[in-house]
């Protein structure tokens, strides 16, 4: 491979592996604009990657285990997969919000990644982002909203599809995983995203979640307003960790939860389940973090029919090899009696809130 080799305008797929002494592709890579999939892995002498152009039929890149690779690429604009792990790449840069086909962009292990910006707002079609074992990793800008807060209109569209995908669907979220990322502000990219998946390393539950519990279901009461919210939106944090003899690979976690709102009048109402499924290494300690929104009423049900007063939420994990050893959850402002214990705010100290699922009728506060 040499930088004046020619290769055939029709190519479309390319694959090179442990090429030594490659240190850039040739410049007819320009011209493969037939080109689907481009996979060149382990050639660890690579640093150059051709600038300026775009291949237009080009949805798969792989390049990891190119590890002096420092740029991060920019060859195609409908890009839908993206595996740079273990490379030198030190930035996602802002420009990455035009890449707007991305599913999928993985990471892990680039140990000089330092910041990273990745607009979500813009990637409507984002399912996976993995930067995990990435040390040096200290910040995130995930979502170009200018005061890091979701805006209205994006929290509503999410809402009314919440309220049509169905008693078993969940809301879409983008997952991400920052495994390892000890230097990596975790309570900054909370207060940035909503509708998420988020994976930490960890042993203990932060002070963010101002509920918490060990058992499968918590009771608290709700706030009386003169027009009820027709959703019921929180995040939740489960403290999972391994409880089997230490393995390599990864392992699905599956998530259940669902509400049931109650009124002093005896009036109830049990919310369908939401499902979520995490993808997580076996050994440690890991936060898996989501946040879900819950419709307040059936489909036609008046507005006289959903004040409550209080909601019963519960938890399962469902996984062999993990055990639940704390779940908490924080509730969105519209819910909460104290601004302490709104989204957003994480000057807050934990409350202890434990319920028994057959006696929801008496929830406790301590």
């Amino acid at each position: 491979m040499c930088m004046g080799m020619t290769l055939p305008a029709s190519l479309k797929v390319l694959f090179l592996s442990d090429i030594p002494n490659m240190v850039a592709l040739p410049f007819s890579i320009q011209n493969l604009y037939n080109l689907t999939d481009m996979k060149i892995i382990r050639c660890t002498d690579l640093e150059i990657l051709p600038t300026g152009i775009n291949l237009v039929s080009l949805e798969r890149l792989n390049l990891n285990g190119c590890s002096r690779l420092k740029t991060f690429p920019d060859i195609s604009r409908n890009i839908s997969s993206l595996y740079l792990e273990e490379t030198a790449i030190e930035e996602v840069p802002p420009w990455t919000e035009n890449f707007s086909k991305l599913k999928y962009l993985l990471m892990r292990g680039c140990s000089k990644l330092e910041y990273v910006y990745l607009n979500v707002s813009k990637l409507k079609d984002l399912e996976l982002v993995n930067f995990s074992h990435c040390g040096a990793l200290t910040g995130a800008d995930l979502n170009g909203y200018p005061s890091g807060i979701a805006l209205e209109g994006e929290i509503i569209g999410t809402e009314l599809q919440a309220s049509s995908s169905g008693l078993d669907n969940s809301v879409p979220k983008v997952e991400f995983s920052f495994i390892n990322c000890f230097k990596l502000d975790e309570e900054a990219v909370l207060q940035q995203l909503s509708y998420e998946k988020l994976i930490f390393s960890g042993e203990e539950m932060p002070l963010y979640f101002t509920h918490r519990t060990t058992g499968t279901s918590m009771a608290f009461p709700l706030v009386q307003s003169p027009h009820s919210p027709p959703f019921f939106r929180f995040r939740v944090c489960a403290v999972a960790v391994f409880d089997c003899k230490p393995t390599s690979g990864t392992i699905g976690v599956f998530t259940k939860v669902n509400c049931q709102f109650k009124s002093r009048l005896g009036s109830y109402y049990d919310s369908p389940y939401q499902h979520d499924y995490f993808s997580v290494y076996q050994n440690g300690s890991y936060l898996l973090l989501l946040d879900c929104v819950v419709p307040l009423r059936k489909d036609n049900a008046t507005p006289t029919e959903v004040d409550y007063d209080y909601v019963n939420v519960q938890f399962h994990m469902s996984s062999s090899k993990f055990k639940l050893k704390e779940w908490g959850i924080r509730l969105w402002e519209e819910y909460c009696s104290s601004v302490e214990n709104r989204l957003g705010n994480t000057n807050t100290s934990p409350q202890i809130c434990e319920a028994d699922e057959d006696n929801v009728g008496n929830p406790l506060i301590s």
